[in-house]
């Protein structure tokens, strides 16, 4: 089945506030840390009202500073202290909620990673659309692939099952195992998610990659296998033809088969053939029953 490479941190960074960028400070190909500011929006409106407040906020304390020295050597009324105390409090509840605000005109990276993409420019307009992600940052760390299953194998798959991821466009493989399965079927195309976890120390992986999960969902260490191909059907049964002596010479059979799992070409007997039995292969398709054959 075909999967998806992903990371968990793989993220796409939106602004929050709308505006006009005013600054780039980082680019594609620049790697950032979680918190860094990678561009800023307009917010000189937000930093008027912040120089007023604070202009008003030092002038609050200070009063409340004299009427806190004068309340405690019980000079002044107490209405006079409350009063400056709750102006005090109200500019800073202000000037914090103002800051939360101006904040959010700065669009930071969420993560640790490298920008693969970058969609804004100095002068163009931004706004907090989910549809519109002004960077995208790429830790390529916690790696995994996730693939959709039909329905039919949601009995077979389970936690722990060993599989095989291959990246068909880099040629490479590895080895893994099943980390997580969906409980939830998803009614438009009746398949659930499995995902697997990466090591690190995979080169030449991109986000987004194909991938091809093979699944070991059964396994046996005693299966008589033959390739499907010399498997022929009537309108009652399965059967191969498989040599045994006849007349002291070897001749052709119709052996009836019971068949179980198949995969890559070879099916699995579960009846009807026993190990050391001669299966033909070539030229079974002109055989009659009991036909003498020599090879």
């Amino acid at each position: 089945m075909q999967g998806k490479l992903d990371g968990d941190q793989n993220a796409a960074v939106f602004a929050e506030a709308p505006g006009t960028v005013s600054s780039k400070f980082a680019d594609v190909g620049q790697k950032v840390a979680k918190g860094q500011v990678l561009a800023q929006i307009d917010d000189q409106q937000y930093r008027s009202q912040m120089q007023g407040l604070e202009t008003q906020y030092k002038f609050a304390s200070d009063l409340f500073d004299k009427q806190k020295r004068l309340w405690d050597q019980k000079i002044g009324s107490e209405v006079q202290y409350l009063q400056s105390k709750t102006n005090k409090e109200s500019l800073e509840k202000q000037i914090s909620s103002l800051k939360q605000q101006v904040d959010k005109f700065k669009i930071k990276s969420p993560i640790d990673g490298t920008i693969e993409e970058c969609n804004i420019k100095v002068g163009g307009v931004v706004s907090p659309d989910p549809r519109l992600a002004a960077y995208r940052v790429v830790a390529f760390k916690n790696l995994k692939v996730s693939a959709e299953v039909s329905e039919a194998y949601a009995a077979k798959v389970k936690e722990g099952d060993k599989l095989i991821v291959l990246f068909p466009d880099i040629n490479k493989q590895v080895e893994t195992k099943v980390d997580f399965v969906s409980k939830y079927i998803n009614p438009v195309n009746r398949t659930f998610i499995i995902e697997t976890k990466l090591l690190d120390g995979i080169n030449d992986l991109k986000a987004n990659m194909i991938a091809i999960i093979q699944i070991n969902d059964y396994h046996t260490d005693k299966a008589i296998q033959v390739p499907m191909n010399v498997i022929q059907t009537d309108q009652v049964e399965s059967y191969v033809y498989v040599v045994r002596p006849k007349d002291k010479y070897n001749a052709a059979f119709k052996q009836q088969v019971v068949l179980g799992n198949s995969y890559n070409g070879v099916a699995e007997v579960l009846k009807g053939l026993s190990v050391g039995d001669k299966v033909i292969s070539v030229g079974y398709q002109e055989l009659v029953d009991g036909e003498y054959v020599r090879f």
